[in-house]
């Protein structure tokens, strides 16, 4: 469960690549509550049994900042 000023991004590992298994990139919505469900492919041409809490993918959360940005155009 994100607060409403967080957000994530999954991002496949580099290991789980190196042997044809990766994980599609997913955003994470803010206020996102539930069971995160990945898309797996394996692009090598052997098959892969995963085990129970493989490590094929990274969680990165990142904390949302707002701020005001004021713009002026000078003309010349």
């Amino acid at each position: 469960e994100f607060k409403e000023n967080y957000f994530g991004l999954v991002l496949p590992k580099v290991s789980g690549e190196e042997n044809g298994v990766t994980v599609s990139t997913t955003y994470v919505d803010p206020q996102w509550k539930g069971v995160l469900q990945l898309v797996v492919t394996n692009l090598s041409e052997r098959s892969h049994l995963l085990q129970e809490n493989s490590e094929i993918a990274n969680l990165v959360i990142y904390k949302i900042i707002f701020f005001e940005l004021h713009i002026f155009i000078r003309k010349n």
